[in-house]
């Protein structure tokens, strides 16, 4: 008899790549010390996908470590200092912090998650690093923030396994000789679940080898911990530094695109919305790098060509009523709504640089210090009004 699966159920063979190979991007004979060169200028989500690509390349990140180090320098802009570098570098990883590269630090920190809340798949970062919040909305965002903190009034921490290795945070007005702190509540009760389902396991199946590789586990936890709860509390202090940067450097993108929209006759809001824009956009934005004419070129073809109707149904004109999808959260709006939506649920988004903007848009900006306001103005009553109401004369 034969023991050969059938066609249907025979496992799919792989494409292999060799090992010394580089992505077909690269010429065969690139020089390695070369893309070292061009690697130095990348930013950590460069990085982190060049590592996708081969595993040379992935093998040349890995030996030159200061490449991390490099990449978060590279997001120094004005007043947004460097990055904080990657936690673990100096700490032996294991176990469970064996994944944690720093590829997916840097992942962790731009590529977005789920939603904390309602787990929901969102592109909006971490607003807590310490206690690892994200949300979809400002709805789910003050519902984690009311919810999540939970006070160890008893000190806890000091007798329980969970509390060597979970980050917390100094409760406000805590006295120096008598501090309390403040838990992820939900960590909390997940490691409680785990530590017990590991102690009945190992009794299960008698075998305390699995209790000794448990608690081996937790002290590799226990170690990395100062490293981490420093590098979450710098991640805080950075990242409103780095949003601030981020929202001057969308404004100077956008600037730039509607000069080359009206350069080659195309409609704005159609080109915001073709796919390799988006990407570019969003891209360049992250990276806290502009849009320069060299850039433009390079794409230009690409964007031109998805602006071609492709079938009759493509030609037809924008219904009066099209909705769009928010890129940070699943609902729809109008345009007119989309932009009272992201400065009362997204204030941490530039409504500016939404694409399909509304008649009544045309030419007028939000002002970005006032988070609650959704009132527009132009150029020069922008200008009136930060020095009345944002400036030092204006206040006094």
């Amino acid at each position: 008899m034969s023991t050969s699966l059938p066609p249907a159920f025979m496992p799919r063979r792989r494409p292999t790549q060799s090992a010394s190979s580089l992505p077909l991007v690269f010429p065969e004979s690139f020089p390695l010390d070369v893309l070292l060169e061009i690697a130095t200028h990348c930013h950590p989500m460069d990085l982190a996908q060049l590592e996708c690509t081969s595993r040379l390349i992935r093998q040349l990140i890995s030996k030159n470590p200061s490449l991390w180090d490099s990449a978060c320098d590279n997001l120094a802009r004005g007043t947004c200092p460097p990055m904080p570098a990657y936690p673990l570098a100096d700490i032996k990883r294991d176990g469970s912090l064996l994944s944690y590269g720093p590829g997916a630090y840097a992942r962790w920190i731009f590529c977005g998650g789920l939603c904390s809340s309602c787990k929901k798949p969102t592109s909006r970062a971490i607003f807590d690093f310490v206690f690892n919040l994200r949300a979809c909305s400002r709805k789910c965002e003050d519902e984690l923030i009311k919810c999540i903190p939970a006070a160890d009034w008893p000190n806890l921490h000091q007798k329980e396994s969970w509390g060597t290795w979970l980050l917390r945070k100094l409760r406000p007005y805590s006295l120096p000789t008598e501090p309390y702190f403040d838990f992820n509540g939900r960590q909390v009760v997940a490691a409680k679940a785990e530590h017990r389902a590991m102690v009945n396991r190992s009794a299960n199946e008698d075998n305390s080898a699995l209790l000794l590789d448990f608690r081996t586990e937790l002290s590799m936890r226990a170690k990395a911990r100062p490293a981490l709860q420093k590098n979450a509390e710098e991640l805080q202090r950075w990242w409103t530094g780095y949003t601030v940067a981020k929202s001057e450097t969308c404004r100077t993108n956008y600037a730039f695109l509607v000069e080359m929209a009206r350069s080659k006759h195309l409609s704005m809001k159609k080109m915001m919305r073709t796919k390799t824009l988006i990407t570019v956009f969003g891209s360049f934005n992250r990276d806290l790098e502009p849009l320069t004419d060299h850039v433009w070129n390079h794409y230009c073809a690409d964007i031109l060509a998805e602006l071609k109707p492709k079938t009759p149904e493509d030609a037809k004109p924008l219904l009066v009523n099209e909705q769009f999808r928010c890129e940070y959260c699943p609902r729809s709006f109008t345009p007119e709504a989309m932009l009272d939506h992201l400065v009362a649920m997204h204030k941490d988004q530039n409504p500016d640089a939404f694409a399909s903007k509304p008649a009544r848009m045309v030419d007028r900006t939000h002002c970005r210090q006032c988070v609650h306001s959704n009132r527009v103005y132009t150029e020069q009553g922008l200008r009136a009004h930060i020095l009345a109401k944002h400036t030092a004369a204006g206040t006094t």
